[in-house]
């Protein structure tokens, strides 16, 4: 059986747990971050202006994050300056 990472909320009213929808990464990101990473998982190798451009984010906001990203193993940047989700083996 493979190995996966689901994010689960607790529904009080119903006493259960429910499945959230994407990866578990995504509930657990800041909110800049985690529409990045959404951003970039759909539109890989894209730059920094495009997701500014998309999202309506600030430009310098947008390259600082994705810096940031990158150090943390999040996201992956080529010699073009292009940006793509890392998997979780740390491979783009």
């Amino acid at each position: 059986m493979d190995e996966a990472e689901h994010a689960l909320a607790f529904q009080p009213a119903a006493g259960a747990w429910r499945l959230l929808d994407g990866p578990a990464i995504d509930h657990t990101l800041g909110d800049t971050r985690a529409l990045i990473l959404r951003f970039v998982r759909q539109h890989p190798r894209t730059r920094p202006k495009d997701i500014s451009t998309a999202l309506e984010l600030d430009d310098a906001l947008v390259r600082q994050t994705c810096t940031r990203m990158v150090d943390a193993g999040q996201l992956t940047k080529d010699g073009a300056g292009r940006y793509a989700v890392t998997d979780p083996v740390g491979q783009p």
